[in-house]
């Protein structure tokens, strides 16, 4: 009995050295991967972003890319929490900055891109290089960019390390399915309503600046995009109700010119949202102002004081000065262009 407990122990310690070992060998793993895709990051910026003037990042971010940045003499770094924000250099509010971010979930990503959004950098158009530091050899890739996009974000890009230790980049074209060459195709959205594609490279494929920085707004081949808009008074309408394009003949006259040629000059189709003209208030916008506030609506379209109440003072005669209410009195060939 004596032997078999010795034997049994002598199993159990060498387990015990095993999980060690293991334990040590994946987190000098799971160390390697954050530095790699630190120095992903340091190469984006160091060769594609050198002109951009302020660079943003969260506080949370690894330290080594903090540091990194805080050396350069080309750009202002700006460091912001979830509470705080510290200059660090001559920040530049009017040029357009590169956030960076190392979130661990998709929730603490939407967390990080409020507090960006809070501040007086926040721009949608500005790339994003968000860092992977979850360990899950990039699976979390499509839900952290979703939920950038979800954010309005038009250019961002996951750093990860993939379970074969090669570092990749995953993107995405929230419009079409359309990205040049080296970029390959991971998942695409099939809805009519939908054309977000997400897309991956290596690190080291292609021309890294070029890449990256493809105009994703080019093409919007038919793209629905939510347009919120206010209508005379005599129509009646349903709050939150999706209207299609019958809604024109019920819009005010500046509208109805100029929504047909904007729809065919940017190939989108237009869903449109009836609302009140509102009252953009800083604590609690209203009507129009609420739905591009709580981004419900991509745009806006409203031409009323040019077109409706003030359209008679770009006209030349006196007599046709009143009256001017709809399309046919615009097109009557007596009215001077």
């Amino acid at each position: 009995m004596e032997k078999f407990f010795k034997l049994l122990l002598i199993g159990l310690l060498f387990q015990l050295k095993l999980l060690l070992v293991d334990g040590l060998n994946t987190n000098r793993s799971n160390f390697n991967r954050r530095s790699i895709v630190d120095e992903m990051a340091m190469d984006m910026l160091k060769s594609c972003y050198m002109d951009f003037k302020t660079i943003v990042i969260h506080s949370d971010s690894n330290q080594a890319i903090i540091n990194y940045v805080a050396k350069l003499e080309t750009s202002a770094l700006v460091l912001i929490s979830n509470s705080s924000m510290h200059n660090i250099g001559v920040a530049q509010h009017l040029h357009m900055p590169v956030f960076i971010m190392t979130p661990n979930s998709r929730m603490e990503l939407h967390d990080i891109l409020m507090s960006f959004k809070s501040s007086p950098f926040w721009n949608i158009m500005a790339p994003f290089l968000i860092l992977d530091k979850s360990n899950r050899e990039c699976a979390n890739a499509r839900n952290i960019l979703k939920s950038a996009w979800e954010m309005n974000v038009v250019k961002s890009f996951f750093l990860c390390v993939n379970s074969k230790n090669v570092p990749i980049i995953y993107t995405y074209n929230p419009y079409t399915n359309r990205a040049p060459q080296p970029w390959t195709t991971v998942k695409t959205t099939k809805k009519r309503t939908d054309g977000w594609t997400m897309y991956s490279k290596s690190n080291h494929e292609g021309n890294i600046c070029d890449t990256l920085n493809f105009d994703r707004t080019e093409y919007l081949d038919g793209s629905i995009i939510r347009a919120v808009i206010d209508i005379p008074e005599e129509h009646e309408w349903i709050p939150g109700k999706d209207y299609d394009e019958n809604l024109i003949e019920k819009m005010f006259v500046g509208e109805k010119l100029v929504v047909p040629p904007m729809k065919s000059a940017l190939n989108v189709t237009i869903i449109f949202n009836v609302d009140e003209k509102g009252f953009d208030m800083r604590e609690k916008p209203t009507g129009i102002y609420r739905r591009l506030s709580n981004r419900s609506s991509d745009i806006a379209i409203c031409f009323r004081t040019t077109f409706s109440g003030h359209l008679s003072a770009f006209l030349t005669k006196d007599e046709y000065r009143k009256n001017v209410e709809t399309l046919e009195d615009l097109r009557d060939s007596r009215y001077d262009d």
